[in-house]
């Protein structure tokens, strides 16, 4: 017997079911903040590489008309 109100058997397959709702939803809002904050610090990541790119450029440009 199940006594967690969370869960209920299916009578047919006698799977055990979870029925948390709430659950459900706060777990997709958490994934769903992480996968943000993953695509986020990617951004950062790839401006990073472009700024420095560009100062490596400018760096090459002074050099050159030095």
């Amino acid at each position: 017997m199940i006594e967690n109100d969370k869960f209920v058997r299916d009578e047919i397959s006698k799977a055990v079911i979870n029925t948390d709702i709430k659950g459900l939803a706060l777990y997709k809002s958490r994934k769903s903040h992480i996968n943000e904050m993953k695509n986020i610090k990617n951004e950062v990541d790839c401006l990073k590489d472009e700024m420095t790119e560009i100062k490596n450029l400018l760096l090459l440009l002074v050099e050159k008309n030095r």
